[in-house]
């Protein structure tokens, strides 16, 4: 089905006009996107000592005092948690240079008009060949 169809059926279900639906469904992504550890930061701050386990040999544990920050664990800075949702760029510029670009507005806006979050739906094939909904931890 075509996204613009989509919009159109959920707006008449949910009596508002398609493009309030656009706009709660665009929320909606943005929202399942942030990431959650930093709650789309990109920044992370310890608030107690902690103690994590090192990659480096020779090293057990890093000591880590409150109040150290730096970029998310997580999503290492990106600010998104891309299991539910990623960010497509019709022109393959990467996500930042294609938010930029959207956010230029002109004619650089237009190149990138139908650019954005697309949602990953938890779906799988069984031994048939049919999609089948997977559960999400």
């Amino acid at each position: 089905m075509r996204p613009k169809d989509a919009l159109a059926i959920a707006a008449s279900a949910a009596g508002i006009s398609p493009r309030d639906a656009e706009s709660v469904v665009a929320t909606f992504l943005v929202e399942i996107a942030r990431c959650p550890a930093c709650n789309g930061s990109g920044n992370f701050t310890f608030l107690r000592d902690v103690k994590v386990t090192a990659d480096v040999p020779g090293l057990d544990e890093v000591p880590i005092k409150a109040g150290t920050s730096g970029p998310c664990p997580l999503c290492g800075g990106t600010k998104l948690d891309l299991t539910h949702a990623h960010w497509v760029c019709f022109k393959g510029d990467s996500p930042e240079a294609c938010e930029r670009a959207k956010e230029a507005g002109g004619a650089t806006d237009q190149a990138h008009a139908t650019c954005g979050l697309v949602p990953i739906p938890p779906v799988t094939r069984d031994s048939h060949g049919n999609a089948r909904l997977r559960e999400v931890d």
